[in-house]
């Protein structure tokens, strides 16, 4: 057991540092957006001869003409502009390691560009760029935030609905109990892409999250990912189904009930004629009348004198 433990703690530990290694440093990530900086400084200032010396080493003065006469026309307008690191990939070229950042660069006067700067270990400057214009996606795409909103609102219906579904089959004496407080957790996940590229993926999960929608801006596309409480709605369909009638009230009891007595039960108990107490003082009779006559009693005849 103890051994088991050992490998698996490794394996965890494996699993946490493998990724970390491919990090971007900060050191890294500092160069990088300085060298992005000092370039878009020279384009917003038209400093072409600058700018040209940072891509010497990269294409011919061709290229860069071009590539120059893009970025002006974009560009020839702004007067400042915001730089936002959103990605970032390391790759190799004649065996050249390469870093490539991808930068969003919002500008005062409305436009939206994607920057990818490239940077090599053993040269100065930049080892290549490429930017796209996004501004008319980003505007097309300015109802993002409500949308996010309202997939909010309903993740939390979908969560308190799961939640309430869980507890009514967790009191409800049913069939498959266990079975199905497992089932009614289930959730789909659900993802959507499409605009310049169109994707659809599912999976199955017990984990809870939000929906949302994501713009990229980069690859032109719109991505809605949400979670659809299947579970939940399976066991809404067959609850009436699986619920068990209620016991009985004999099952119920431990005791049988008593039966109710009826009428022929009672025993009918006659008046018992009064037993004469001799110790107590006899009652007074009275002279019942017959035929509506009273009889008076007979006075005793007094001896003669």
């Amino acid at each position: 057991m103890k051994r088991f433990l050992s490998l698996l703690l490794c394996l965890l530990l494996c699993l946490c540092v493998i990724p970390l290694s491919g990090c971007l440093s900060p050191e890294e990530e500092e160069q990088s957006e300085a060298l992005c900086r000092e370039f878009m400084d020279y384009v917003i200032l038209d400093h072409k001869k600058s700018a040209y010396n940072m891509l010497k080493d990269v294409g011919t003065a061709e290229e860069f003409a071009s590539l120059w006469a893009a970025l002006r026309e974009v560009f020839g307008n702004s007067k400042s502009y915001e730089l936002e690191m959103t990605d970032w990939e390391r790759g190799t070229d004649d065996e050249l390691l390469l870093l490539m950042v991808n930068y969003e660069i919002t500008t005062d006067d409305g436009k939206v560009v994607q920057l990818t700067v490239v940077t090599a270990e053993s040269m100065e400057g930049l080892a290549g760029l490429h930017f796209q214009d996004s501004t008319a996606f980003a505007q097309s795409t300015s109802f993002v935030p409500v949308v996010n909103v309202l997939l909010v609102l309903f993740s939390l219906a979908s969560f308190g609905f799961t939640i309430w579904m869980f507890v009514d089959c967790l009191r409800r004496r049913m069939k498959l109990k266990v079975l199905f407080a497992f089932v009614t957790l289930l959730h789909t996940g659900i993802s959507l892409t499409f605009g310049n590229a169109f994707g659809f993926y599912v999976n199955f999960s017990f984990v809870f999250a939000l929906s949302r929608m994501v713009a990229d801006r980069a690859a032109f596309t719109l991505t809605v990912t949400t979670l659809l409480p299947v579970g939940a709605i399976l066991y809404l369909c067959l609850r009436k189904s699986l619920t068990l009638p209620p016991a009985s009230e004999g099952a119920a009891s431990p005791c049988p009930p008593e039966a109710t007595p009826s009428p022929q039960d009672f025993v009918r108990i006659e008046q018992q004629p009064p037993v004469n107490d001799p110790t107590q003082p006899a009652a007074p009779t009275a002279n019942i009348p017959q035929n509506g006559v009273e009889n008076t009693p007979e006075e005793p005849n007094e001896p003669n004198a």
